[in-house]
């Protein structure tokens, strides 16, 4: 249940990392 835990945790910050990218893209292309 820990191992599950840490790979969703994991999952969160890699979609948190994806949208900061896309949303630093999305601004230098204005």
């Amino acid at each position: 249940m820990i191992i599950f835990k840490k790979l969703s945790q994991n999952i969160i910050s890699y979609k948190n990392d994806c949208l900061k990218s896309r949303y630093r893209l999305f601004i230098e292309a204005k």
